[in-house]
């Protein structure tokens, strides 16, 4: 009869404990499994405050950080990655890599850059999130900490992707090339380059990607004293001259980019 006795208050003792704990919960009483105020908050700031909602060119490769600090160290490593969530641009189009605040540190940098893939593609646009918003953050991280967006329009354009052609510029005397100059058109753009001063000099001259080009040199004060060598993107020797260099158009052509 005792035992009988014992398992009954017990019954009855459970239930009131259950009863008592449902009553807590609906109450709002029990604290969460995860206290905000007891984790670090991650704040990501970008480095260039105005990168958002801009637009860029493809062919600037260009690399956009952030500032990535949590208002205390961990044991663990924290990790900070980004997710596309819209935009019509894919992975080809950007990158970047998994960044890990290291245990006990409070600072990194993650950075997403934009790839020039060499392929002229229609204008795309690019909607990242970059947060710490991986599993192995759950119970580590702040659940109320930042998450940076970034959107873009990139701009994909022949225009935008280039490579340099390479002047070496020669003067016997060493005054350099006393108003004598030789021009680069490329695609009715043109620009001049001339020795200022000394024996020599090298200049490299950017040239759009798949455009037309034609070079011309005009004479100076002294043009018994100048030589040069010009160079296209591959490095192959497109046109020499001196003593006296021939003036006028000294070069016609098509360049492509390596």
């Amino acid at each position: 009869m005792k035992n009988s006795n014992k398992i009954i208050l017990s019954i009855l003792a459970l239930s009131l404990f259950v009863f008592v704990g449902c009553m807590e919960r609906e109450s709002g009483d029990v604290a969460p499994i995860i206290d905000p105020n007891t984790h670090p908050t991650l704040t990501i700031t970008p480095v260039d405050t105005s990168i958002n909602g801009s637009t860029i060119n493809e062919g600037g490769a260009l690399a956009i950080a952030y500032t990535l600090e949590l208002s205390a160290p961990l044991t663990r490593a924290v990790h900070v990655s980004a997710r596309q969530v819209g935009g019509t641009a894919d992975s080809d189009d950007y990158a970047f890599s998994r960044v890990a605040i290291a245990p006990y540190t409070t600072e990194a940098t993650f950075v997403v850059s934009i790839a020039a893939d060499g392929v002229i593609e229609d204008t795309e646009t690019l909607e990242l999130e970059i947060g710490a918003f991986t599993i192995d953050n759950m119970f580590d991280v702040n659940p109320n900490s930042d998450i940076a967006e970034l959107s873009l329009t990139i701009e994909n354009c022949a225009t935008c992707i280039t490579c340099d052609w390479t002047i070496d510029m020669h003067d016997a005397y060493g005054d350099g090339w006393n108003n004598a100059m030789i021009t680069f058109d490329i695609e009715g753009t043109m620009s001049d380059y001339t020795l200022a001063a000394g024996f020599e000099g090298t200049t490299m001259v950017p040239v759009n990607d798949s455009s037309n080009i034609t070079i011309s040199y005009t004479a100076g004060d002294w043009d018994e004293e100048v030589t040069y060598e010009i160079y296209d993107a591959n490095g192959v020797l497109v046109h020499s001259d001196g003593p006296t260099p021939a003036t006028g158009v000294i070069y016609t052509g098509y360049n492509t980019c390596p």
